[in-house]
């Protein structure tokens, strides 16, 4: 619980510090990357993964992120450098998710710089823009499409590095919501193997389960949507990958999405995290 606190109080500092000194603001952009069960019925839900990428060299130090529709906890470590302070709890409507080091202990220098520690080299969704993310965290959601709420970071400095000093807050950039549906994010019918391209290659996925009654999307089970479930793959689902064969859609867009001023979401937020670890006490 301490580390918990300290990383906040940490964060809140490296705010009024950075204010003060006039120092130059790196930039972080976040995405939450959505999977769909099943993308013909968005209702159905999926998997979240939350990505971060920084401008500055030596790596992210802490994130702070609010996210709404997106279960009730967060799965850390999947693809980064081991971090002091990593949890997630519900605040007001709020998936919180607080994630970093031990801002007066041994920091970890490059996580999330695009080639630093534990990057995610391919982005899922297949827009190079997003290739070398950090993955934060992973998680579930439901039938309500995730959103990110608000969110706030700090960023190493040669001398948090070295542990004789605090890191700074940074601004975030992009911070869009990203994911593989039909209807909403463009997905084409036929596209089993989620490229954004309509193929022999999803030809073949669909044709070594035909006449399957238990196929999913990635089986080539393309018109299992809300107004009509079906498990069948069949010369329906042949149908609508050869209407879109050779098509591409546009792969996720990069996106930007406003937000608060993130030095403001920083105190707020970082303020809501330090109260709720003195409650759970």
């Amino acid at each position: 619980m301490n580390m918990k606190r300290n990383l906040a109080l940490s964060l809140m500092v490296a705010v009024v510090a950075t204010a003060a000194s006039g120092v130059a603001f790196a930039t972080t952009d976040l995405a939450l990357n959505l999977n769909y069960i099943n993308p013909a019925n968005e209702a159905t839900g999926g998997t979240w993964q939350l990505v971060a990428k920084t401008t500055d060299v030596n790596g992210l130090a802490g994130l702070d992120v609010n996210l709404t529709g997106a279960g009730i906890a967060a799965t850390f470590g999947a693809g980064t450098a081991t971090a002091d302070v990593q949890t997630s709890a519900v605040i007001g409507a709020n998936l919180n998710i607080a994630w970093g080091f031990d801002l007066d202990g041994t920091d970890i220098a490059g996580t999330g710089t695009g080639s630093g520690n534990g990057n995610q080299a391919v982005d899922p969704l297949f827009n190079a823009i997003w290739n070398n993310s950090a993955l934060i965290a992973t998680g579930t959601f439901g039938a309500v499409r995730p959103v990110i709420v608000s969110s706030a970071s700090n960023v190493h400095t040669a001398a948090s590095l070295a542990g004789t000093g605090a890191a700074i807050t940074d601004l975030i950039g992009l911070s869009p919501v990203r994911g593989d549906g039909v209807a909403t994010d463009g997905l084409l019918e036929g596209d089993a193997n989620r490229d954004w391209t309509v193929n022999s290659s999803d030809l073949g996925l669909l044709l070594n389960s035909f006449n399957s009654t238990t196929g999913t999307w990635d089986q080539g089970n393309f018109n299992n949507t809300a107004g009509a479930p079906n498990t069948d793959v069949n010369s329906a689902d042949l149908g609508l990958l050869l209407n879109n064969f050779n098509g591409s859609a546009p792969v996720p867009a990069v996106g930007a999405v406003p937000e608060p001023s993130s030095a403001v979401l920083l105190l707020m937020a970082s303020a809501s995290l330090a109260c709720a670890t003195r409650r759970k006490k």
